[in-house]
């Protein structure tokens, strides 16, 4: 049997990509931009993140850029040649769990999207 997970914090990069499949399945993605610091440096990492059904549907209704999520589902890589023929390679979650981290961002002040939030901030599960 072979396995494997990836857990990664970090901040939404946009707002969320809301799609429909041809055969009515809801799925987003969005970027999520992950810094590590060390001693004198810092780097960061971008992911593409996607999510599907009823997990699409609440990122769709409830994320916004900037927001700190803990995503955690299963790696990746998605390789494309551009326009220009020059090899291209992104990383990927396929997002199983996502939770909200910290409070909202500003303009977010709504009691129905509070109450939202509030609903999704434990762990959401596809």
């Amino acid at each position: 049997m072979s396995f494997h997970r990836i857990t990664v914090i970090g901040h939404a990069g946009s707002n969320p990509d809301h799609r429909v499949t041809a055969t009515g399945k809801d799925y987003t993605f969005f970027p999520l931009y992950v810094n590590e610091r060390r001693e004198e440096s810092e780097r960061t990492t971008r992911y593409r993140v996607k999510t599907w059904g009823d997990l699409a549907l609440m990122v769709k209704d409830h994320l916004q850029k900037g927001q700190l999520l803990l995503v955690d589902g299963t790696p990746s890589v998605e390789a494309w040649r551009d326009g220009n023929g020059k090899p291209r390679a992104q990383l990927v979650v396929t997002a199983r769990t996502l939770r909200f981290l910290g409070s909202r961002p500003a303009g977010r002040n709504d009691a129905e999207a509070a109450d939202a939030l509030d609903e999704y901030t434990d762990v959401i599960r596809r």
